[in-house]
Order: C-alpha cells, then structure tokens, then sequence
C-alpha cells in the first residue's frame, strides 16, 4: 500500500510530465507559425522588390511602405495569436 506521501510524489511526477508534453508541443507550435511567418514575410518582401525592379512599383517610398505593411501584418498576427494588445 503506498503511502500519502508516495502518492502525493506520484500524482505531482505526473502533473510535472503532462506539463512538460504541453510545454513541448506549444513550442512546437510556436516554431511551425515563426517558420509559417518568415516564408510569408520572405515571399512578400520578394514580390515587392520584383516589383520594384520591373518598373511595377515606380518610387521607392512605395517600397518602403509596402515592406512596411508586411512587417504590420506580421507583427499583427503575432500580437493576436500571442493575445497580446494590437499594436498600431
């Protein structure tokens, strides 16, 4: 028969593995949106300077304030998928 405090040990041994897998899996996550992320940034951020080279976007303020739209909505998923408050 185990006694309290053996079961005790058990049951927080327990709680401590079941912490540990979602702590695992929520870094997981993490690390496919940031990969997710960067693939949209990257694309974005070529296709805007594409753009540009071929005469599409013709000032270079427009560039900018298209890379800077991209890194916006970035940064906007980001903040709402981490709930932290829309930065603007």
């Amino acid at each position: 028969m185990h006694s309290a405090s053996q079961s005790y040990a058990e049951r927080y041994m327990q709680e401590a593995e079941n912490q540990k897998k979602a702590m695992a899996e929520a870094a997981s996550i993490l690390a496919e949106q940031q990969e997710e992320n960067t693939k949209l940034l990257q694309a974005g951020w070529e296709k805007a300077e594409f753009e540009y080279a071929k005469g599409t976007i013709a000032a270079e303020e427009e560039l900018y304030a298209q890379k800077a739209a991209l890194l916006a909505g970035i940064l906007s998923m980001l903040t709402s998928v981490a709930g932290l408050p829309k930065v603007e």
